[in-house]
């Protein structure tokens, strides 16, 4: 299909059947502060003994890089942990979405 006389090659509007879009951007700022702060809050409150527990102090230490891709490695290697029942009970809301939206929504 060919449209002439168009304006949108430059936007977000997709033209097809059943596609699935997924769009993110690099340029998503990170409140870090926020997000280390939220990250330290949740981890006094998960049991000790608890793997959420131990993949949490890990993304607190790894949120000192503000590296957001080497973020998601984590968030990925944990998610049984990020998307368990007992996380979801401790964190706090910002932190569950911006997780949630780090994870590509899944």
């Amino acid at each position: 299909m060919e449209i002439k006389n168009n304006h949108f090659n430059s936007s977000p509007f997709i033209f097809g059947n059943n596609n699935k879009v997924n769009y993110s951007s690099d340029d998503a700022q990170i409140d870090w502060d926020k997000f280390y702060t939220e990250i330290k809050a949740t981890l006094t409150k998960l049991p000790q003994d608890s793997q959420e527990f131990e993949a949490c102090t890990e993304l607190l230490v790894e949120t000192s890089s503000k590296n957001q891709g080497r973020i998601k490695d984590l968030l990925n290697k944990h998610l049984p942990e990020f998307t368990s029942d007992v996380f979801s009970n401790f964190a706090s809301t910002f932190l569950s979405d911006l997780i949630w939206k780090m994870l590509g929504n899944r």
